[in-house]
């Protein structure tokens, strides 16, 4: 059967941060979410757009799994990181009857480096200026265990707040200049101790002020600078059963500090949390690009339904005979069974992102979001 596919318009998602703060490990995550989310249903899919992105994506999901099941994980912040600019792209589509619709997700994972360096990494500034979307990660192990004043700098140093709140300036005024929506996600990563992991329920709140004290100008300067964007924190557990055991700051062979953490496993299973709050922007963005869309293939359509609808039942008896003979009838019985088809597959993915969706409630009533 031959397939008509409308492709829409690409969502672009930008991400920035310090080498190590797990912008790899956030991709998987949101890959595996959506993952359970829509193949569920043999009519939805999701999947990396090229074959690398996918060995890629299930390298790294083999190692968490091998490290749950040996019971040892260690980061070591700033070491063996992500060097280059790295584009993933999932498509997600939905597909019956004959008609398939496609949406690309698009993210740019940058390397720490390209913050003191932009010139090297021209594609990624391309990237940028299509994105509604920036994502900052941030490790909440450097936020938390700083102890001393020494480390408290190194802290400060490995965020590099000033240098995010150059970019962010710069993306939030072009989205300003070109009338185009922002929304603006910090993403605390390697946060389990502090959330799904403590007894205490205390640990969420202190994540919390340790970010607004390291990160208050930027929100403030991104609400001066473009009061419409949207500014949310989002604590997304990328493993789920790890708990925080050593935490030290190590010098690399040239003297560059890190943060070397180890972990101890509380249980062989990878579970992810936050991930519904961190896609809750873009599917909502997507869900209203089908609606737009939605609106526009009706209108367009409703005068060549009429015509098909006429062609497909004529009042004439001699234009229903004629028509009958040369095929027109069928043929315009087939492409208003076309029509009606591509609107139906249309509702239903636009139910389907908006079936995804986190209420209102659940991200006030949860410690996974917050609007800032």
């Amino acid at each position: 059967m031959e397939v008509n596919e409308y492709k829409l318009p690409p969502i672009h998602i930008a991400m920035v941060a310090p080498s190590g703060a797990g912008k790899t490990s956030l991709l998987s995550t949101v890959y595996e979410f959506m993952k359970s989310k829509f193949n569920r249903d043999d009519s939805f899919s999701i999947r990396p757009c090229n074959q690398n992105d996918r060995l890629i994506l299930n390298k790294f999901n083999q190692e968490v799994n091998d490290k749950l099941k040996a019971g040892s994980l260690k980061f070591q912040s700033g070491l063996n990181a992500t060097q280059a600019s790295k584009k993933f792209e999932f498509e997600l589509s939905f597909e019956k009857n004959g008609q398939r619709v496609s949406q690309i997700l698009s993210f740019m994972d940058i390397p720490g480096g390209w913050i003191t360096d932009p010139d090297n990494h021209k594609d990624f500034v391309e990237h940028l200026k299509l994105s509604h979307f920036l994502w900052i990660p941030i490790e909440a192990p450097v936020l938390m265990t700083a102890k001393t004043n020494n480390e408290e700098g190194l802290s400060s140093s490995k965020l590099q707040t000033t240098y995010i709140q150059e970019l962010v300036n710069q993306w939030t005024s072009s989205c300003k200049s070109e009338g185009r929506p922002a929304n603006v996600c910090f993403i605390l990563s390697k946060c389990e101790t502090y959330f799904s992991q403590d007894k205490t329920e205390s640990l969420a709140a202190k994540c919390k002020e340790r970010f607004d004290n390291n990160f208050k100008d930027i929100v403030q300067n991104i609400h001066d600078n473009y009061p419409s964007a949207q500014i949310h924190y989002v604590p997304v557990e990328t493993i789920g059963p790890i708990k925080l055991i050593v935490s030290d700051w190590e010098q690399d062979g040239n003297g560059n500090w890190y943060l070397d953490t180890q972990y101890k496993i509380t249980n062989n299973v990878r579970k992810i949390g936050g991930a519904k709050y961190l896609m809750d922007g873009i599917l909502n963005f997507a869900a209203g690009q089908i609606k737009a869309l939605l609106y526009q293939v009706k209108s367009d359509t409703e005068k060549t339904k009429a015509e098909k609808e006429a062609e497909a039942n004529p009042s004439n008896p001699f234009k229903w005979l004629i028509g009958k003979i040369t095929g027109r009838i069928a043929d315009a019985k087939e492409n208003l069974v076309e029509i009606n088809a591509f609107l139906v597959q249309l509702e239903q993915l636009k139910n389907k992102f908006e079936s995804l969706l986190p209420s209102i409630q659940e991200k006030e009533d949860n410690k996974y979001f917050q609007n800032l």
